[in-house]
């Protein structure tokens, strides 16, 4: 992924960008009939975004934080500064706000980025109350929808069959 420049040290993050852009296009709009909908009444994006060209933890922390508490790398870390999440904020807030992770796989991913669920279980949910939150009109202020996060063997065979 990284290259180096033949006059010295420095790295430039080359060819990367053509790659990941590639990741969008398996999945049809038909497909995820909710998260279009969604993009479509309330996009934030529609590229792939990271807030340093590196890895995920360092990336989910920005998200979930504001800021990679310096880390550029894969290694789990424990928030030990005093520094809240965007999530603890909406709920600590006068007024309160309501906010909530929801997420598809059998466990949060974002858990394992940092201590983000410190006596706050509130906070997250699956992608099926999403579903039934949706359904009755009570999602919170601030949402998060993580992905159902496949395998590359199965995302590459998704991929493969959408651009045959």
């Amino acid at each position: 992924m990284w290259r180096r420049h033949e006059s010295g040290p420095s790295c430039e993050y080359a060819g990367i960008c053509e790659e990941l852009f590639q990741s969008a296009p398996c999945f049809k709009q038909s497909d995820l009939p909710v998260l279009t909908k969604l993009a479509l009444e309330f996009a934030v994006f529609n590229r792939w975004f990271a807030s340093i060209p590196g890895p995920t933890i360092c990336n989910r922390a920005f998200a979930h934080y504001g800021t990679s508490f310096g880390r550029v790398d894969m290694d789990p870390f424990d928030v030990i500064e005093p520094i809240k999440s965007i999530y603890t904020r909406l709920i600590k807030a006068t007024p309160k706000h309501t906010a909530k992770i929801y997420y598809y796989d059998t466990a949060s991913s974002t858990m394992e980025v940092v201590n983000l669920l410190q006596n706050q279980p509130e906070l997250f949910g699956t992608y099926d109350r999403f579903k039934k939150d949706c359904d009755k009109g009570i999602l919170p202020e601030y949402s998060f929808v993580e992905p159902k996060w496949p395998t590359i063997s199965t995302l590459t065979m998704t991929c493969r069959r959408e651009s045959s």
